[in-house]
């Protein structure tokens, strides 16, 4: 008879890639854990809405249609017996009610439930709309919870009062030369979605104001635009003259994402998105040993280590973005020296063997 029958079983109705952004990809990682599957017996349901993240937000049919066939799968599937069910939800508007439709027949079933948080804007929801506190209020009812970090705990406080665990995002290790390319000209690296709120316009408002200081730079800027997004980059490319100091604009995947990084002396990344939590970006750009310039956003002043292993910047601020940039363009020694600091730092605390640990742990409390 197989051991796997023996395994707990754990029912895992998550999203999955495409699209690609950080909690996808973060709930897959987990889910592909070698360790995890040694375990347990994951029974997974990918849910998605979206090939890709042009698509994000906006309501079609074919996305309803989706909704209620995941619903009927979700409503076949509480009949049978888990151990545990993993369920990584929206936490704001129409998706957080598609997802609490959706979890409607687990919880009804009464299926130990650990929902897996990625992003924030629960309180503020909940303070703007007695109805949704309610709603959050029955969502959470009898589960159990993982935040990403003690700092994120504050956006369920008014509407969960069960077991929280805390487990930070954590990447796969990707092996990078010793040597570092050696730039002429120092390149900063934005990698993340075209999105405004991600700053990616507040980076180049900084980028003309080095220009108008006469600091030599190249600005590398990898990503997917979302919505008009475009026409504001290009506007501000052409009002500041900024063509020479672009590398290139568009997504990149796989050894040309490494390569941006490989290749790349400062990282950048600037957002004030509100529903910013982690900001994975940062720690695969410290594992490139590179220093990084982020903001006081969700967990990220957990991640990076203001003047340490970067610089910690005011939210929409490009004379501070631009002001923290140049102290680095300027000293390779500290960029070389935060880089460092900043490898060692997620060596130690978010690799993916470190986190994958940490769920079997969690999972086996939960079952408990």
């Amino acid at each position: 008879m197989s051991l796997k029958k023996y395994k707990k079983i754990i029912f895992c109705p998550v999203p999955l890639p495409p699209p690609y952004y950080g909690s996808n990809m973060a709930t897959k990682d987990i889910l592909d854990s070698s360790v995890l599957n040694e375990t347990f017996n994951l029974e997974i349901i990918p849910l998605s809405y979206n090939k890709d993240t042009s698509k994000v937000g906006k309501l079609e049919i074919k996305k309803f249609l989706l909704i209620f066939k995941n619903f009927i799968v979700i409503l076949r599937e509480s009949f049978r017996k888990y151990d545990l069910v993993y369920f990584v939800p929206a936490v704001t508007g129409f998706a957080f009610i598609r997802d609490l439709l959706l979890l409607l027949p687990l919880k009804i079933a009464k299926k130990n439930i650990l929902i897996h948080i990625h992003g924030k804007g629960i309180k503020a929801q909940a303070e703007k709309s007695k109805i949704y506190k309610l709603l959050y209020k029955f969502f959470f009812k009898n589960t159990s919870v993982i935040c990403l970090s003690e700092r994120l705990v504050f956006d369920i406080k008014d509407v969960f009062d069960g077991t929280v665990y805390i487990v930070n995002n954590g990447i796969q290790v990707v092996n990078y030369p010793a040597q570092k390319n050696k730039n002429e000209i120092p390149v900063i690296l934005y990698l993340s979605n075209f999105i405004e709120t991600k700053g990616i316009l507040v980076l180049l408002e900084a980028a003309h104001l080095l220009k108008s200081q006469n600091i030599k730079f190249k600005l590398n800027l990898v990503g997917a635009p979302r919505g008009d997004i475009m026409k504001k980059m290009n506007h501000l490319i052409e009002k500041y003259d900024l063509q020479d100091q672009i590398i290139s604009m568009g997504p990149k995947y796989d050894n040309e994402k490494k390569e941006a990084f490989q290749n790349a002396d400062i990282f950048v990344f600037p957002t004030y998105y509100p529903l910013e939590t982690w900001g994975l970006v940062n720690i695969e750009a410290m594992q490139a040993s590179l220093p990084v310039i982020s903001t006081n956003e969700g967990a990220i002043p957990d991640i990076i280590d203001d003047g340490i292993t970067g610089f910690i910047v005011k939210k929409q601020d490009a004379s501070d973005l631009a002001e923290k940039i140049a102290i680095l363009l300027k000293d390779e020694k500290l960029r070389i020296e935060m880089g460092e600091k900043g490898k060692e730092k997620f060596l130690n605390n978010y690799t993916y063997e470190i986190i994958e640990k940490r769920i079997v742990e969690v999972f086996n409390k939960a079952i408990e």
